[in-house]
């Protein structure tokens, strides 16, 4: 009892360093959000709160569909996840839930291959939206997005190669060889790396092609991942709508081509490129309120999600053999 009690302890002064960090290291983030807020009416802001909560209760559900874990356990999966989100730049949020999975009962090589095949998925969906709101918006006329196409179909391929690669490495056992063949080639000097990342590509091929034949729960993770998406979306679309006249639909296609875009340039969790395509594609339209809504954007789709995972990243249990 003493000892699970120190270990408690010492798990919390963990978590409060580690928010101590984040705080400065994000404290212009979090100082100019709250000073936006402050400016801002109760609906909207707590309509932000909402969209967050969804995404990150969205995310719990497409976890639950694939791993079978409790409903609670994988609300709480997908909020330990957020905590590690941020403080790894979204790098070892895989990492953090095949752990939290193992907690719960699910072998390292399941819950890797859950993890793989839901990134997969989410993956598919940001393209699967982004090239939709291309098309509507391209239609439409959108000055800024024929401005732009070229810049936006070269984004658009890499995006829907990244996609079909994941897809083909889950169903296909003689792609997954030769990826790792490629992989073994190319850190032949880091062996360990390579076997590292061999391990999980043939946990990703194996969970793909047991998931692959279950295709309602395929279809049920696409659609829940939809509204996890929608969710995002919707937060620039609240700041806007609360302080000017604009077409609610225009923004959410928008934060689909922007979000779908920021994930193709291969930057840790969009970092830099997310601000970047947010003057580009928005400053037109809203001018220094783009500004604003990206500030508060990144507060509530990175902060508040954080926020969340803090007690669960303090209280986390043991692992289950």
């Amino acid at each position: 009892m003493k000892k699970n009690t120190i270990k408690n302890i010492i798990s919390w002064l963990l978590v409060l360093v580690l928010i101590v960090i984040v705080f400065f290291w994000k404290k212009e983030l979090i100082i100019n959000a709250f000073s936006e807020i402050s400016n801002m009416r109760l609906v909207p802001i707590l309509l932000c709160f909402l969209f967050s909560f969804g995404y990150v209760f969205f995310d719990g559900l497409a976890t639950q569909t694939f791993s079978g874990v409790s409903f609670w356990a994988a609300q709480k999966s997908a909020m330990f996840c957020s905590f590690y989100k941020l403080i790894t730049l979204g790098s070892g949020s895989g990492v953090a839930e095949v752990y939290f999975l193992s907690t719960q009962g699910v072998k390292a090589e399941r819950g890797t291959g859950v993890m793989m095949i839901q990134y997969a998925v989410h993956k598919t969906v940001v393209t699967f939206l982004g090239l939709l709101s291309f098309a509507v918006l391209y239609c439409r006329g959108i000055e800024t997005i024929h401005q732009r196409s070229v810049f936006i179909i070269v984004c658009s391929i890499l995006s829907l190669l990244t996609v079909s690669v994941l897809i083909m490495i889950a169903v296909s056992k003689r792609i997954t060889s030769f990826f790792i063949k490629l992989i073994r080639l190319i850190l032949k000097r880091h062996p360990e790396k390579a076997e590292e990342f061999s391990e999980k590509l043939i946990a990703f091929n194996t969970c793909g092609k047991e998931l692959v034949r279950d295709k309602k729960a395929i279809v049920l993770t696409f659609l829940i991942d939809i509204l996890k998406m929608i969710c995002w979306y919707a937060i620039p679309m609240v700041i806007f709508k609360s302080r000017m006249d604009c077409s609610v639909f225009y923004c959410l296609l928008m934060m689909g081509l922007i979000i779908m875009l920021s994930g193709s340039m291969f930057m840790p969790a969009g970092v830099g490129t997310l601000e970047y395509l947010f003057s580009l594609f928005f400053a037109q339209d809203f001018g220094v309120i783009a500004a604003t809504a990206v500030i508060l954007y990144r507060f509530f789709s990175m902060i508040v999600p954080f926020a969340l995972g803090i007690p669960f990243a303090a209280t986390l249990p043991r692992k289950k053999d």
